[in-house]
């Protein structure tokens, strides 16, 4: 009552006692005497204190580009396809059929201020996880509650239904109502964003807002290729990186691979028909994506070859699963221990022991409580721990592997998983258990490697990335430049071994001297967590999965590859190497450029030909001279002044010949934009002065 200055501890008078999570309360804004709260307290039945949610985000890492199923779909991602998934969290949890019943979890209700309480109901669907009560500003009886669906009361609380907005995804995170019109109602939930405007008796999908939650991104070998990768409780997704309509990509153009919450998305570079798929759990299967077979090829008793009796396999909620780059034929996938397959997933064989601590976490204490002694949402989200997170086979030395564990365990075997070595010990200044983020064999030397952990799961917000170049028998930190940034995953450049790029919880770093030093990697994304990294090495295109803006593609590395080399020569302006450039033959639209803003399109790279390069100091001309193989002159480009700049500068030639008269041409004689999505090659690296990049669009001027 006195804006915070001081505060009365509310409890007993109808409110329960003890150690118990109180998770959410709201006023009602036409009687500020009237609040209602969310108790949460072990409750019986299974599941514990899960309170009717399975599934949820895990502590690991972290669309189809627009949020909500890659074109707004109906239907939850419990649905269709989550198949082994929903079985193998069924394994995971315990059953407590035996406990009482308790009856403090709820729904409470004050009527004078917080003096006095009365619980309304046993409703409280997976506190932890939801913990939403919204208060309707006209109605004091009618409450929204986050849950597995939008739960709905219109007599205080006496009962619910748990369906309020059952035509859109499933798990609401977020509800509000607008204080002057409360039919005005807005939902966020793992697919993105609804609206009502009757007060939740119809919903409609926004599906253009490209907010997907992406933990992994891959890519086939087709023209154009495609892109793939999984989403938050929102399944498995591919689609193109390019259309040859003008419009753009459209979400429509992306289809599924398979639901529940999806991670690895996989293409078989072989075959672009076949597409290897994991959803939470290592609940790995094979696609057939145009006749839709699929199998699931996760390893068990009846497909490891080696398997004992008595063996059992702790999968992490985002198991580590990959394709050898030695031999696409091969696939790796790790629980606690490693499995190899040569037959595409039918059959597996364990190459290592358990390379985890093996610690019962039920024995450890967090704040002088022992885990075991937890009541309330005990290792909720967490389904299992020791496993492992990372894992890598070096593209150097077939055999060569790496694995990192939750627990902060690496390991490393040069014999194709006949031994296997622990190397944890030798990462000078490593956190205690902390999560082995990233382990990254070089491409470039067989005895190099770097590691990456993310400690922030015991509130350490400091970077650790090492490198080693004995197999990890020592290793040192080359985090400068990173300091305050949890490092997520890592990537080496496929071209340079000095480049490295990092993801962390705020966007990319890149390094262009193996790590002495690190430099945020701007272009036009985000500030946003990003959870991977991966390099198209023939079209030397970068893929970024973000959890919370979807994908992005930055086209043509060359000028990051190759910037030390041109600082370093004797002119005032240096071309970088120009890429490949394809003529595409446009395809009619379906009429999408007429359907407004109601739909995400993803951007179109430029269908010029890319032409980039740098510009140390202002000059007062520039053009770039275009020969055919025989050496003529076929066509000149004058850059504007834009692109005369210092900085990293693109122009962008449309394939045609020198028209009749220069000064019929226009456009500064075919100057063109952008080098492509993401800023193309206008990337701006802190610390280089570059313009905001033209994302492929011909200059004004």
């Amino acid at each position: 009552s006195d804006g915070g200055d001081t505060w009365t501890r509310l409890s007993g008078n109808g409110l329960p006692e003890g150690p118990l999570g109180r998770i959410d309360v709201d006023v009602y804004s036409g009687d500020a005497s009237t609040v209602y709260a969310l108790i949460e307290g072990p409750r019986a039945g299974r599941g514990g204190a899960r309170g009717g949610g399975a599934g949820g985000a895990a502590g690991g890492r972290g669309g189809a580009a627009a949020g909500g199923r890659a074109g707004g779909a109906g239907g939850g991602a419990a649905g269709a396809d989550a198949e082994a998934g929903e079985a193998a969290e069924g394994e995971d949890e315990e059953a407590e059929e035996d406990e009482p019943p308790q009856t403090v979890m709820g729904l409470y209700r004050s009527d004078d201020g917080g003096l006095t309480w009365e619980k309304r109901g046993d409703t409280n669907p997976r506190p932890m996880y939801f913990s939403q009560v919204r208060i309707d500003p006209q109605d004091a009886d009618r409450v929204y509650m986050g849950g597995v669906g939008l739960h709905l009361t219109i007599d205080g609380g006496e009962s619910f239904v748990t369906d309020a907005a059952r035509v859109t995804h499933d798990d609401v995170h977020a509800i509000w109502i607008n204080p002057a019109n409360p039919e005005h109602v807005l939902i966020g939930n793992d697919g993105g964003l609804a609206v009502s405007w009757d007060r939740s008796k119809t919903w409609t999908f926004i599906p253009n807002l490209p907010v997907g939650l992406f933990y992994h991104v891959n890519y086939d070998m087709e023209r154009p290729y495609n892109i793939c990768g999984g989403m938050q409780d929102n399944y498995n997704w591919c689609g193109p990186s390019a259309s040859r309509q003008s419009t753009g990509i459209m979400n429509f153009y992306w289809f599924q691979v398979r639901g529940g919450d999806g991670f690895v998305a996989m293409p078989d570079l072989r075959n672009p028909r076949i597409v290897y798929a994991e959803s939470q759990g290592g609940n790995m299967l094979r696609r057939d994506i145009v006749t839709g077979e699929s199998k699931s090829i996760r390893p068990s008793s009846s497909n490891v070859t080696n398997f004992e009796e008595g063996d059992s396999y702790r999968w992490h909620w985002d198991t580590p699963f990959i394709r050898s780059p030695n031999d696409p034929g091969v696939l790796l996938a790790a629980a606690q221990r490693v499995f190899r397959s040569t037959d595409r997933g039918d059959s597996w064989t364990a190459i290592s022991p358990d390379l985890t601590t093996d610690t019962d976490r039920n024995e450890i204490v967090t704040m002088g409580v022992a885990n075991s002694d937890i009541t309330i949402s005990r290792n909720d989200g967490i389904s299992n721990w020791s496993t492992l997170v990372s894992l890598a086979e070096s593209s150097s030395q077939a055999g060569l592997y790496y694995t990192g564990a939750d627990d902060g365990v690496v390991s490393v075997s040069r014999d194709g998983g006949g031994s296997w070595q622990d190397v944890t010990a030798n990462l000078t200044g490593a956190p205690t258990k902390g999560w082995v983020s990233e382990v990254v064999p070089s491409s470039f030397a067989s005895s190099r490697v770097y590691v990456a952990v993310d400690n922030h799961l015991h509130n350490d917000y400091e970077p650790y990335v090492w490198v080693s170049d004995d197999y990890g028998a020592t290793f040192r930190s080359i985090v400068s430049g990173l300091q305050g940034e949890n490092v997520r995953t890592l990537t080496e450049d496929h071209r340079n071994p000095d480049v490295l790029y990092v993801g962390t919880e705020t966007g990319i770093f890149v390094s262009l001297n193996r790590g002495a030093s690190w430099r945020r990697l701007r272009a036009n994304l985000p500030s946003v967590r990003v959870d991977e990294i991966t390099l198209h090495e023939r079209d030397n295109a970068m893929l970024v999965a973000t959890h919370g803006r979807a994908l992005f593609v930055l086209d043509h590395l060359e000028p990051i590859q190759e910037y030390t080399a041109s600082m370093t020569a004797d002119a005032d302006a240096q071309l970088f190497t120009i890429p490949t450039a394809l003529q595409w033959k446009s395809k009619d639209d379906r009429n999408d450029e007429f359907w407004g803003h109601q739909f995400f399109v993803g951007e179109n790279p430029p269908t010029e030909a890319v032409i980039q390069y740098q510009v140390k100091d202002d000059v007062d001309e520039l053009s770039l001279q275009i020969s055919n193989a025989a050496g003529r002159i076929v066509r000149e480009l004058s850059a504007p002044a834009s692109r005369r700049q210092p900085g990293i500068r693109t122009l962008c030639w449309d394939m045609r010949l020198e028209p009749i008269s220069s000064a019929q041409a226009g456009r500064g004689g075919g100057a063109g934009g952008g080098g492509g999505r993401g800023g193309g090659g206008g990337a701006e690296i802190e610390g280089i002065p570059t313009p905001t990049p033209s994302a492929g669009y011909l200059p004004l001027d």
